[in-house]
């Protein structure tokens, strides 16, 4: 029963295992159905897959064909817009020469009717030569000016110009409101009184080397005008008649300005030119204007002390009276008294002054800040509260006491100081004079505290150390040529110092070197010029302690050579003079001309530049502040120093500056 038990298990099994082998192959059969279904659907796919990449290739087919016109399209469009391209660069082309030719013929039009061309065309129809600063006077300035003497023609040819405004398109036509002339002889200003005459517009006169007559014919022109305000007669030739008649003239257009203001508004005026006759109302615009007269110079006159008392004007601010012997301390309280609002007083040669004279200035006239006193023997004491500009005669000034004073234009010659009080002086230049220490502690006790600026130029000194020990903001500092400056000053000199000159100082060597390196290290600009007694060293200890130091100058120091110089140009110091190196066209050096001068073929280089600068003017001196002016007449009229010979440019002893100052001008305030 076991075994037949085992035997029929095994029968079931195999059944089951049939039965299991018949799903088997059913379920085959069944997949191998799907899988001819899947190849017949795979096979329509195919066919279709053929078509559509049948079609892709017709369509690339057409792309390629139309992507080959489009770009021929491309380059069509790409030489039409080259082609539009020039087009355009015509047009703008015609267009700019079509404006220009309109500029031009605008211009030329314009040029029809103005003064320059009108006095052009008259001067070639008279047969007369243009006076070229004349007509460029005319064309480009605001002002007819011209500095040359004029004849009568020239001085007509101007009036009939002038009187063509009348005729011609006004549009273009230039208005001048001043006139500067020189004139050859009197004739001409009977003919420049018709040109005062015939310009409304003329506010301002100026007449160079003016004669006696002519200023006679303009100041009777000026009374019948009411236009000209101002007026100046620089380096006149007159008497005291014509004086006179000046300030005669300013009281008439005074006294009509007063006149009209008592009179009442009632229908019925006084006309100003004639007082005593009625006539009708006239209106404030036509009458004539005060005659202001701001700057007089009389340096060239000599007047009579009674002509002195006539020298009144409320608007004076400059007076020069250079040379007037005849001048008291009475009659310089009449002009004070006469003229409140003088800021400028030139008094130089005015040998019959006193120092009460000084003691009236500063008293009666604080409002001066600019005074002339070089040449007045009488004077010793100055005393000036409000003075900040002085030229004085140090011969004989024995006390200056001046509490703002911030400038001294000219160098001192000769010292006799015995009291100085300057506390605000900036700039100091003392040339050619043997300083001892008492002479140095008066300078150093009266301005040592605010100098910013010293030379010492050509001087003989025992010891610098009693003014440079109080000089503690000083910043440019030169003893060219100076005597007496050895190694052992080095030790003195302010640490401030940012430009020093030691020209012709034979006594220095290299030990001082090593103390000013030490004692200044702040130099930009530095001048051994002539220390002959200076080697290589010097350089090194220069470059090692003065790390800011831009030029050298070391022209005629024999020891040092040209081979370390060019180390130092290497090393970034480009501004070096020396006698075997020469300086790049660039630098702002003395040494650059000179180079330059060489080159050009100039025999001896350095005597033109001395001669041109002087031979002690520095080497790219550092601005120094100065004092405003305020007056700008004065700064337009001074002659101002370069800045590079501010302080050493008159040191040559046998130089002499001029006692004399810039000539002045006359503006209406």
């Amino acid at each position: 029963f076991r075994a037949l038990g085992a035997r029929f298990l095994k029968m079931a099994n195999v059944v089951e295992f049939n039965k299991e082998i018949a799903a088997q192959r059913a379920k085959i059969q069944e997949l191998e159905r799907e899988l001819k279904v899947a190849n017949n659907t795979i096979g329509t796919l195919r066919l279709e897959l053929d078509k559509k990449t049948h079609t892709i290739d017709v369509i690339s087919r057409e792309l390629s064909t139309k992507r080959h016109a489009l770009d021929h399209a491309s380059s069509e469009v790409g030489v039409l817009s080259n082609d539009l391209k020039s087009t355009q660069t015509l047009s703008d082309q015609l267009l700019t020469s079509l404006k220009r030719k309109q500029t031009e013929n605008t211009h030329l039009s314009q040029l029809i009717d103005t003064p320059s061309t009108q006095y052009m065309h008259y001067c070639f129809e008279i047969g007369l030569s243009p006076n070229p600063k004349l007509l460029k006077s005319l064309h480009h300035d605001p002002a007819i000016q011209c500095p040359d003497p004029l004849s009568y023609e020239e001085v007509n040819a101007l009036v009939e110009v002038m009187n063509m405004r009348n005729t011609v398109n006004t549009a273009h036509w230039r208005e001048f409101d001043t006139v500067s002339l020189a004139l050859k002889s009197d004739d001409c200003y009977r003919c420049l009184s018709d040109l005062i005459l015939g310009m409304p517009s003329l506010t301002r006169l100026q007449v160079h080397n003016a004669s006696d007559r002519g200023i006679q014919v303009v100041l009777a022109s000026l009374q019948q005008i009411e236009w000209v305000s101002s007026i100046s007669f620089p380096n006149p030739t007159i008497g005291d008649t014509t004086v006179l008649m000046l300030f005669d003239t300013i009281q008439k257009r005074e006294q009509y300005q007063q006149s009209f203001n008592r009179i009442e508004s009632n229908g019925t005026t006084v006309a100003l030119r004639d007082i005593s006759s009625p006539r009708t109302a006239m209106s404030p615009t036509s009458l004539p204007l005060s005659l202001f007269l701001t700057e007089l110079d009389l340096h060239s006159i000599i007047l009579q002390p009674e002509t002195f008392n006539n020298i009144r004007s409320p608007v004076l601010r400059t007076l020069s009276l250079e040379g007037q012997e005849t001048l008291s301390d009475v009659t310089l309280h009449g002009i004070l008294t006469g003229c409140p609002v003088l800021q400028v007083l030139n008094l130089n040669r005015c040998r019959k002054l006193t120092n009460a004279a000084v003691t009236m200035i500063n008293k009666l006239r604080p409002n001066i800040f600019h005074l002339y006193l070089e040449g007045c023997s009488s004077i010793s004491n100055v005393t000036l509260d409000y003075v900040t500009k002085l030229h004085v005669d140090w011969y004989g000034t024995s006390v200056l006491v001046c509490p703002v004073l911030t400038e001294i234009p000219t160098p001192i010659t000769s010292f006799s100081l015995v009291k100085m009080e300057c506390p605000q002086l900036l700039k100091l230049h003392i040339a050619g004079v043997s300083l001892s220490h008492r002479e140095l502690s008066v300078l150093a006790e009266g301005c040592g505290q605010s100098l910013l600026e010293l030379a010492l130029t050509q001087c003989r000194l025992t010891s610098i150390s009693r003014i440079t020990n109080q000089c503690r903001r000083l910043q440019n500092l030169s003893f060219h040529g100076a005597k007496g400056i050895k190694d052992a000053d080095m030790d003195s000199l302010p640490p401030t110092l940012i430009w020093l000159d030691l020209s012709y100082c034979f006594f220095l060597t290299d030990a001082g070197m090593v103390k000013l390196g030490k004692r200044c290290p702040n130099l930009v600009s530095l001048s051994l010029k002539g220390c002959s007694n200076l080697t290589d060293e010097t350089l090194t200890t220069l470059v090692k302690d003065c790390e800011n130091l831009k030029e050298l100058n070391l022209l005629e120091c024999k020891k040092i050579t040209g081979m370390r110089v060019e180390r130092l140009v290497n090393m970034g110091i480009r501004n070096i003079m020396h006698d075997g190196h020469a300086a790049p066209p660039h630098t702002d050096t003395f040494g650059a001309a000179e180079a330059r001068l060489a080159q050009s073929g100039v025999r001896s280089p350095r005597r033109a530049v001395s001669k041109l600068i002087g031979e002690a003017a520095p080497i790219n001196s550092p601005y120094i502040p100065r004092s405003p002016a305020p007056l700008s007449t004065c700064a337009k009229s001074a002659t101002v120093p370069s800045r590079r010979t501010d302080l050493s440019a008159t040191s040559n002893a046998g130089r002499t500056p001029p006692s004399s100052p810039p000539r002045m001008e006359l503006v209406t305030p």
